[in-house]
């Protein structure tokens, strides 16, 4: 490195580990030990501004940078500081018209066996986004009446089976305790639903529906049945009810 970083005001020298300037007003260098930004170094004349695209010192020529092809091979920009565990690492980017040459290290002949498991063709994560855009969509329908996808999922539960104990909604949720009786507290204080002990079992609380509560049960379902039909759109019924029956088999055989 011809011109000392530490001669051009940007770090102190990085042997020592040692920064006088504070790191924070730089999209171009990053300490990732500290988190914080030095001043812009297009100020100084030494790199490109990534806003003008301007470049008036070429970084190669301070013998700082080198360009892809260079005889020279190219050194990785991190340094230890005085700590073991911390390191400097200086990211600078040029903006160029040449074509960037990179040279890939992973193995990848190997992958093509595994297609059917990676990210984004596996089945998992095709189901994982499946139910992410279902529910965006079940909350946007939800949100006029105050409501939450799991407010949905408790209303379900109790439309079908009154008064349950909060121990068999959340075995039928498979949600935990905690993240239920919160719901429940938020569902009651907008009066869908009240709790009751139970008259052979002090220790247990059965939710029932209100009038309000039960009341949902003619608006909602419509709402949840057109977001399935817009899911489903071009599937026969037939494929439907496969779908589900593979669903079902799948979510036993993990379970």
């Amino acid at each position: 490195m011809p011109v000392p970083l530490q001669n051009l005001g940007i770090v102190e020298c990085l042997n020592t580990g040692k920064m006088p300037v504070p790191l924070q007003n730089s999209s171009l260098v990053e300490c990732l030990s500290t988190g914080k930004m030095p001043v812009p170094l297009q100020n100084l004349g030494i790199v490109e501004c990534l806003s003008t695209g301007k470049m008036p010192v070429p970084l190669q020529n301070l013998g700082i940078v080198e360009r892809a092809g260079d005889p020279v091979t190219p050194k990785p920009w991190s340094y230890p500081l005085t700590s073991p565990k911390k390191h400097l690492t200086l990211i600078i980017r040029i903006r160029s018209n040449k074509p960037m040459v990179t040279i890939s290290t992973v193995d990848r002949t190997n992958l093509a066996q595994w297609h059917d498991v990676l990210a984004p063709h596996s089945l998992g994560y095709r189901i994982k986004l499946l139910a992410q855009l279902g529910t965006r969509k079940l909350q946007e329908g939800l949100e006029p009446f105050g409501l939450t996808p799991f407010h949905w999922l408790v209303l379900c539960c109790l439309w079908q089976e009154d008064g349950l104990a909060t121990s068999s909604i959340g075995d039928k949720l498979q949600q935990v305790g905690g993240t239920l009786t919160g719901v429940l507290d938020r569902m009651e204080e907008r009066g869908l639903v009240r709790r009751e002990r139970d008259t052979r079992d002090r220790r247990i609380w059965r939710i029932w529906l209100t009038d309000a509560g039960r009341e949902l049960q003619d608006v909602l379902p419509p709402l949840v049945a057109d977001i399935r039909e817009k899911s489903m759109t071009g599937i026969s019924h037939a494929d439907r009810e496969r779908f589900s029956e593979l669903i079902d088999r799948a979510i036993v055989n993990l379970s």
